[in-house]
């Protein structure tokens, strides 16, 4: 049997861990879509999310009744990646983590996890790829 020289096995061995610790659509690790869907009144103003990760951020958008805002991002590796979103609505405002390696449990599916937030009058709910069950994750305050 012959063995790899060692320069081109530690450039192998380095180059599948790039490719598996890139970020992306098509992630090895699977793909996530998040959903924000607004559930508040417009009045006495509509709601206001702002989400974002280490390294990327989705933005400031104000979401109408019934409006979704959405986005996908590969998993990494170690489970390492996190999203936040701080969200207003009139005088009241929260902020919390959306989705990490503590919540990618409710992915019914590993390689391609959907996951919606609602926000509602009373608090934020969480429910996974059906959208029918929904469990209160936080309130406003």
């Amino acid at each position: 049997m012959t063995k790899l020289p060692l320069p081109f096995t530690l450039v192998a061995l380095r180059l599948i861990y790039v490719i598996l610790c890139l970020p992306g659509h098509n992630s090895f690790f699977g793909d996530v879509e998040m959903n924000v869907v607004s559930r508040v009144p417009n009045t006495p103003s509509p709601s206001k999310v702002r989400c974002q990760s280490k390294d990327d951020d989705i933005g400031a958008h104000i979401l109408l009744t019934g409006q979704r805002l959405r986005w996908e991002f590969g998993k990494t590796f170690m489970q390492a990646t996190l999203f936040f979103c701080h969200f207003y609505w009139g005088s009241k405002q929260k902020t919390f983590i959306v989705y990490d390696s503590k919540l990618s449990f409710h992915c019914r599916n590993p390689q391609y996890c959907w996951l919606t937030w609602e926000a509602r009058p009373e608090g934020f709910y969480l429910s996974d790829n059906n959208e029918r069950t929904w469990m209160k994750m936080n309130d406003w305050a």
